[in-house]
């Protein structure tokens, strides 16, 4: 299976994938998640720049790896990260 996804790069030059967006008019701007690995951020965009994103394909390689523990809501309250 292929995924097609619109992608943004950072000031930094990472690449980041877009997640999930939604318009919100009263600021006329996209709210966007751009998610990696290791980080995501949260993006306004106008329409005009959304439409400019490029779009990529990902391969599905399969299940990713889970975490051996899982994450709680007292890690959340505790402020634990797990790697």
């Amino acid at each position: 299976m292929k995924l097609r996804m619109k992608v943004w790069t950072s000031p930094e030059g990472n690449l980041y994938m877009m997640a999930a967006a939604y318009m919100d008019l009263r600021q006329d701007r996209m709210v966007c998640y751009a998610m990696r690995d290791d980080d995501t951020k949260q993006l306004l965009l106008t329409v005009e720049q959304w439409n400019a994103l490029e779009y990529h394909f990902f391969e599905d390689k399969g299940p990713a790896p889970r975490p051996e523990r899982k994450w709680t809501l007292a890690d959340a309250i505790n402020g634990v990260h797990l790697p």
